[in-house]
């Protein structure tokens, strides 16, 4: 499910319709610092809906809920679908290439016709057995979007 990209009072469901070249160049040059959106529950009520026509089984898996609304969007979205089959919820507890990964290898799982079941299975172990760690060229943006303090932002740039 993509989130929704706003610069300004224009917004862009990301990776639809702004790719990250448009993104980044928009982030550098524009007047006006984005902000971002979870996908609704209605985006994922929709999505639940047409794959419970392919399916009684959905595997959804999410970023952690300590980094965005998502998760819980998609569990009122589950609600909203009110559809017959099963809808397995999952928190990875991550975000980016590590949540890509493990959405990846589930993915494949799936191709291979495994159960449910074994594939919720074995996107549990790989949660348990992911870490991520990230640097950062500076840490304005994460300031400018409230994810971490301005005080923090100064003291990291002032010890470089």
């Amino acid at each position: 499910m993509p989130a929704y990209v706003n610069f300004g009072t224009k917004t862009y469901r990301d990776g639809v319709d702004i790719n990250c070249d448009e993104f980044y160049h928009k982030l550098s040059s524009g007047p006006v610092y984005p902000s971002t959106s979870q996908a609704t529950p209605s985006d994922f009520a929709a999505v639940y809906r047409k794959l419970a026509n392919e399916t009684d089984e959905i595997i959804s898996i999410h970023m952690s809920d300590k980094f965005s609304g998502t998760f819980s969007s998609a569990q009122r979205g589950k609600a909203q679908a009110a559809i017959k089959g099963n809808i397995t919820m999952i928190d990875s507890g991550t975000i980016t290439m590590a949540l890509g990964i493990i959405v990846m290898s589930a993915a494949r799982l799936a191709l291979l016709n495994r159960s449910p079941a074994e594939i919720v299975d074995n996107i549990q172990q790989e949660i348990k057995n992911t870490r991520l760690l990230g640097t950062f060229d500076t840490l304005k943006y994460l300031a400018r979007g409230g994810r971490i303090g301005k005080g923090k932002a100064c003291s990291a740039a002032s010890s470089t």
